[in-house]
């Protein structure tokens, strides 16, 4: 699957030799997983993100954010309470709802930042 300038491919091992001394390849590596963490929300309080809100006036309207995670289970039962009524969706993944760490950590940024335009990008490896 080719992203940008990177490929994603499924090869075998013994192909790998003469994948990288291909003259059209500049580099060939294992795909890196990533591995979403636990995440405790401490609170937009914590953060001192109200003072921002109420005092500044400053919500994040404008701003776009992405949220490049590898699934996002659950999100659109939320759409309109704990996140945007409206968000940007790209899938890279083969299920865009594979885990709810993605929805977690929009939950919080649209928490943080409520007047953000949110864009939730799933993805399976770094290419």
């Amino acid at each position: 699957m080719p992203i940008g300038e990177v490929v994603a491919a499924t090869v075998p091992v013994a192909a790998l030799r003469g994948l990288g001394t291909s003259p059209l390849v500049a580099w060939v590596r294992s795909a890196s997983i990533p591995v979403p963490l636990t995440v405790t929300g401490e609170g937009v309080a914590f953060l001192g993100a109200d003072v921002w809100h109420n005092d500044a006036g400053i919500t994040g309207a404008g701003v776009k954010v992405a949220v490049i995670d590898g699934g996002f289970n659950g999100y659109a039962s939320l759409l309109g309470d704990d996140l945007p009524g409206a968000v940007t969706t790209h899938n890279y993944c083969t299920s865009f709802t594979g885990t709810g760490h993605g929805t977690a950590v929009a939950e919080i940024v649209h928490e943080v930042a409520p007047g953000a335009e949110l864009y939730l990008i799933c993805i399976e490896t770094l290419a």
